[in-house]
């Protein structure tokens, strides 16, 4: 089921006895500027002067700079616009583009109005570095300028290291405090700790064509799961999830294929992802000589919201042209749920044998080095009963990794730094393993605290009963069977979802 709703589409999960199935659902909306006391008017003038340790040098030309050979070429400074976290290629037409000297110095002047991504680049769009702002014990990757009390900001000296790979250029002394955006310094450290998935920007970046304006994205979506014994007792859940899971969703702009071409007939054109090495759903294993293609699509028409669409789907490739880009666009995903981390590299997106696209996800990737937690903002769930077992309301508390343990997110100003890398949330129930399948979900503001409340109908189609966790014990209709949380941040999805005992 697809719906067409303002914003970004992003997929939805039905989750029941471990089967997941991919929705179309939006979250990002129409969500407004940073948070808190944004500034709304006025720019940030930003310089600073990069310095060679001998990797890598600047400009397209060396002007008689001598480096070892091989170095890679920086030569733009981009700053990338986002609206509360959204990191979204579309924003690619309104980014904000500064030259680096042969001495590397640059600046660039970036309006307050919204919040901005650094990046260091080879133009006209390869990813060379992230710019990071030295913020003391932390650093930023996104400047928050819409809380921004600052005019002008020099970064200093900049060095970079491990550029290719993932590395950063940071200045080398603190450059901004926390009384710069109106917090504190644990709020500050708050943000600073949750913004390493702004390292996507490299996939924005290197699959954006400046010449063309063409792009893709895709959006990678992680998720963990929790106890449903526990927020059926009617106490909160606490940030106690486990990662389990991984897939993806593309989006593009290109319209040089239809949904036809998808598909078995005259017009067929393959496509698919190859990943960069072997990874697997528990069932089939793909790789480098397996990709997953559109080799067993098949066509077939529905209605999205009551508008005719058509889906090519088989084989574990899904694609759909119920979408609400520019017109003739196509959204792609993979129906499927990959075990494990994700490898290191490139997975490649191909359109009859030629690479349109190439994506590392692992750059950013959410999840702690335990292989369990999940980084940045972490629900917590507690469900409130009545007595006769219909769910009254699920209520919601946040907390942040801090790089050992989970800090809770308390009071209004703290709810607020969130509004950086969130503009929204969904409380997600599922029905069990039981026809017919039913889904409710509902979109909330976490900055705003009347918004961690969720209030349910007694009847109706988005009532709900309590599962019995026993195993063995068949569902009903009423009950839901899993309840959730997702969010989007920096362009990549997290659900968070309890499921009841079958």
């Amino acid at each position: 089921m697809n719906y067409r709703l303002k914003g970004i589409r992003v997929s939805a999960l039905l989750l029941t006895m471990g089967i997941i199935a991919v929705l179309g659902l939006s979250l990002q909306g129409c969500g407004g500027g940073g948070g808190g006391s944004s500034s709304g008017a006025g720019t940030i003038q930003l310089s600073g002067a990069i310095v060679s340790n001998g990797s890598y040098t600047f400009g397209k030309v060396f002007k008689g700079i001598s480096f070892a050979p091989g170095p890679i070429t920086i030569d733009k400074v981009v700053a990338i616009p986002m609206n509360r976290g959204s990191l979204d290629a579309r924003n690619m037409t309104s980014r904000v583009t500064g030259t680096i000297g042969a001495d590397g110095t640059f600046d660039l002047t970036l309006p307050k109005d919204k919040d901005w991504l650094l990046v260091l680049i080879d133009s006209p769009s390869t990813f060379v570095g992230s710019l990071a702002i030295d913020a003391g014990s932390d650093s930023l990757l996104s400047l928050p300028a819409t809380v921004s009390t600052l005019s002008s900001l020099n970064l200093g000296t900049i060095t970079g290291t491990g550029f290719g790979g993932g590395g950063d250029a940071i200045s080398s002394a603190a450059t901004v405090t926390a009384s710069n955006f109106g917090m504190t310094p644990a709020q500050l450290a708050a943000m600073a700790k949750s913004d390493d998935v702004f390292k996507n920007a490299r996939n924005i970046i290197n699959n954006f064509d400046t010449a063309t304006g063409i792009w893709y994205q895709l959006r990678p979506d992680f998720t963990w799961h929790g106890d449903y014994a526990t927020i059926m007792s009617g106490v909160f859940s606490g940030p106690t999830w486990t990662y389990h899971s991984y897939n993806f969703q593309m989006d593009t702009n290109a319209t040089n294929l239809t949904i036809d071409n998808l598909c078995s007939g005259a017009s067929f054109t393959p496509v698919g992802w190859t990943p960069p090495s072997d990874v697997t759903d528990g069932i089939t294993t793909y790789g480098t000589t397996t990709p997953i293609t559109n080799s067993a699509a098949t066509c077939t028409t529905y209605l999205s919201d009551g508008v005719p669409a058509t889906q090519a789907s088989g084989g574990n490739f899904y694609a759909t042209d119920a979408y609400w880009g520019p017109s003739g666009t196509i959204s792609y995903s993979l129906p499927i749920w990959f075990q494990g981390a994700i490898p290191t590299g490139a997975w490649t997106w191909k359109e009859n044998g030629v690479i349109k696209a190439t994506f590392d996800p692992s750059v950013s990737t959410p999840v702690h080095t335990d292989g369990v937690r999940s980084l940045g903002y972490v629900p917590s769930i507690r469900l409130t009963v009545n007595g006769s077992n219909v769910i009254t309301a699920v209520d919601v508390e946040w907390y942040y990794f801090d790089g050992s343990a989970y800090q809770p997110v308390t009071t209004a100003a703290d709810l607020a730094v969130m509004s950086h890398l969130m503009d929204g949330y969904e409380i997600i129930l599922e029905s069990g393993n039981v026809l017919p399948r039913r889904h409710s979900s509902f979109r909330l503001d976490p900055t705003i605290a009347s918004e961690l409340h969720l209030a349910l109908p007694a009847t109706g189609p988005d009532s709900w009963t309590l599962a019995d966790n026993d195993s063995g014990t068949a569902f009903l209709v009423s009950d839901a069977g899993s309840v959730g949380v997702f969010y989007s941040s920096g362009g990549i999805g997290r659900y968070f979802f309890d499921f009841a005992a079958n």
